[in-house]
């Protein structure tokens, strides 16, 4: 990175905002690259230390395409005084990405009108049949066991329990644990995106000996983390929807 940052007349970004991203290009780096050389963000917000690039901006000359915010919401944005052009996060929107996006779209219908098979939908049906009720109360679950937990705990273990006709959906379920647990995860990813976050030293796992209590359709989440070499602790939460209302957080019950 330091290489690059100092050779290169154009630095653009392409990553994602995580613990090792974030703040990538900080005054250091700055200061590597080359006078009058332009600096374009297309990823996240906060990849980019902005006081730093406050600071050195004019002293090298540096020219500041912006395209993402912290949020995407009207308003005033705080980088309008040092970027030289900033535009609504709209950067993929070029003529290129259009036709390729048109593009595919049209030989996904295609190939769903021949075969009736596509992949137009990137989950299974869990959000019919297992109800976005639930992933919700997974979610708060989540931020339940961390909130006891502690979020400066270390996670050790995970393990997550799915009864009644929830059971073939449990590798989607875990989505929006780890999005709660882990801010830079967003709910919209995969099972397989959320992998990566869970071999952090966490292990996960579904027992199959438990049986359900009370509610058909539930969820267990039980966590144990250790503040220090001598605290360990251990939280565990049940949650379901009831009443048939999967969408109204007062019938979640935990």
């Amino acid at each position: 990175m330091d290489t690059l940052v100092a050779k290169a007349d154009y630095v653009t970004l392409h990553v994602p905002e995580n613990e090792e991203t974030r703040k990538m290009i900080n005054e250091a780096r700055l200061r590597k690259m080359k006078n009058g050389a332009t600096l374009v963000n297309c990823a996240r917000a906060g990849i980019i230390d902005e006081a730093a690039l406050r600071k050195v901006k004019a002293e090298k000359g540096l020219r500041f395409l912006n395209d993402v915010y912290p949020k995407d919401e009207a308003g005033p944005k705080s980088v309008a005084d040092i970027a030289d052009l900033m535009v609504p996060h709209l950067g993929a929107s070029t003529k290129e990405a259009n036709a390729k996006a048109a593009q595919r779209a049209a030989e996904q219908l295609i190939e769903y009108d021949e075969k009736r098979h596509h992949g137009l939908r990137r989950e299974p049906r869990h959000s019919r049949r297992a109800g976005r009720g639930l992933l919700r109360t997974r979610q708060h679950a989540g931020r339940v066991c961390l909130g006891v937990l502690g979020r400066d705990a270390k996670l050790r273990t995970i393990e997550t329990s799915f009864y009644g006709s929830l059971k073939p959906y449990g590798d989607w379920l875990i989505v929006p644990i780890v999005a709660a647990l882990w801010e830079e995860f967003q709910r919209s990813m995969d099972p397989k995106a959320a992998a990566p976050f869970l071999q952090g030293g966490a292990s996960s796992t579904q027992p199959a000996h438990r049986r359900p209590q009370g509610y058909a359709n539930s969820i267990t989440l039980d966590m144990t983390g250790t503040l220090d070499a001598a605290t360990l602790r251990q939280v565990s939460v049940r949650g379901t929807v009831a009443e048939k209302h999967a969408d109204d957080f007062p019938h979640q019950r935990l």
